[in-house]
């Protein structure tokens, strides 16, 4: 006699196997390449090395233009997005108007926030104790209870050498 749920139940098997077979003999499937380019940088601690870098070249530069009494602004412009450059642009001609003369050297303290590939994001912390802004008389217009120490969230475009694209107050920041 002739059982044909035994002959079922052995093609079942049968065609398992072979799909299986098959299947195994197939590539793995090929992922789609990333719609994200790749970061610029390699780690999060090379990216920070050159956002200090850059962050104190701008620095160095405003310190010497208030140095100069706010002239020769221009020197800033590579360093800074145009947006960026027009803000510091209405301080230095405050100090310029005012004939004020700057002193002293702006230290800073940067954090980590993230990295891209077009993109650096800092939080720094911009240290003013040893710097001051004297009048014409020599005497410093600096008032005494004066924030010391400011926090900013700063971003860096990667493309355009480093140019600081964002510097804004961070006003909750436990950064400083």
């Amino acid at each position: 006699m002739h059982h044909p749920t035994t002959t079922r139940n052995t093609v079942v098997p049968l065609a398992a196997v072979l799909l299986l077979a098959l299947v195994a003999c197939t590539e793995p499937p090929v992922e789609p390449p990333s719609s994200s380019p790749p970061p610029a940088f390699a780690t999060d601690a090379d990216a920070l090395a050159a956002a200090e870098k850059a962050y104190g070249k701008y620095l160095a530069t405003a310190d010497a233009i208030f140095a100069d009494g706010g002239r020769d602004a221009e020197r800033l412009r590579e360093l800074v997005s145009a947006e960026v450059f027009e803000r510091e642009l209405e301080g230095f001609q405050r100090v310029a108007a005012r004939r004020l003369t700057g002193i002293g050297t702006t230290t800073f303290e940067l954090t980590f926030a993230e990295h891209g590939a077009s993109i650096i994001s800092v939080y720094a912390c911009d240290d003013v104790s040893q710097t001051d802004l004297l009048g014409p008389d020599g005497q410093s217009v600096v008032k005494p209870e004066r924030v010391e120490r400011i926090p900013y969230v700063v971003e860096f475009d990667v493309a355009d050498n480093l140019r600081i694209v964002r510097k804004d107050v961070w006003e909750q920041s436990p950064v400083c």
